[in-house]
């Protein structure tokens, strides 16, 4: 009986991560090295609480996608700090992550804590960006999996329980690491940009005391820009040290390569 259950769990895990590549489809990173270009935040009519942004547009003057600088993966181990163990041993390699990939370490250490356990044709779509669904189980498994008392209601106007990944939205609304926006909407299929993605980290670790610096360490971010204290908190533990031009590219989607990668540094400071 308990084989069955976790053959249940398993397959109910595979079956979320596989439904969450159609969602991906259309929202890939690139897979070459490009120039920056700096995106602006575009604000809806409805003003964000708890300092949620919208995501920006991230389209051209012909209204095609716009092309997003891509992380320098050539220079990580100087960029991001990757400190990561050689020693790691995989119960399973994605097919499109191979030991050459710069987060191979990190997205195998990933799966082997069932933080992810890819999609059913043993891919896990490293360069697919992250939406606010998905952000959602991805902490939410970071924690463990905890037990969710469900509300009778959802806390989100756009998102029902029936909805994939109902539990965990509720769970990350729960916890106070998202209350939505003052619209009562949480918005689940935006992308989650690189600022954002601090601000959940530094929330998940408890809003710990941090006193932003007056200077700002990335020359793309500013002290009156939102989530600076946040992105601050994430350069001062290590996380992050953004990328070997002094940037931080805060408006970038977040992908899942990166992510695990910052799942792992988080896991692994010292708190």
């Amino acid at each position: 009986m308990t084989s069955l259950v976790h053959c249940r769990e398993s397959y109910r895990t595979s079956l979320m991560d596989y439904c969450m590549s159609f969602t991906f489809k259309l929202r890939k990173a690139p897979t070459t090295i490009c120039s920056l270009t700096l995106v602006g935040a575009t604000l809806a009519a409805s003003t964000p609480v708890f300092a949620e942004t919208q995501q920006p547009q991230t389209t051209d003057s012909q209204g095609q996608p716009a092309v997003i600088a891509q992380e320098d993966l050539s220079t990580l181990n100087q960029v991001e700090g990757n400190a990561t163990p050689q020693t790691v041993s995989p119960q399973k390699r994605f097919i499109d992550v191979p030991e050459s990939s710069a987060f191979y370490n990190e997205i195998t250490w990933l799966f082997n804590r069932k933080i992810t356990i890819g999609y059913p044709d043993s891919t896990y779509h490293p360069k697919d960006y992250i939406e606010r669904s998905g952000i959602a189980v991805y902490f939410y498994r970071l924690a463990g999996s905890p037990q969710v008392d469900l509300p009778e209601k959802s806390p989100f106007t756009d998102v029902s329980p029936n909805d994939m990944w109902y539990k965990e939205m509720v769970w990350f609304h729960q916890q106070g690491l998202t209350t939505g926006w003052s619209d009562g909407t949480f918005r689940p299929h935006d992308l989650v940009d690189r600022n954002a993605m601090a601000a959940f980290f530094y929330r998940f670790a408890g809003s710990p005391q941090f006193e932003a610096p007056a200077v700002s360490p990335f020359w793309d971010l500013s002290p009156d820009e939102p989530f600076y204290k946040e992105i601050t908190w994430l350069r001062s533990t290590d996380i992050t040290t953004g990328w070997s031009d002094g940037s931080f590219h805060p408006y970038e989607p977040i992908s899942r390569e990166a992510m695990a990668a910052f799942i792992y540094r988080y896991a692994h400071m010292k708190h």
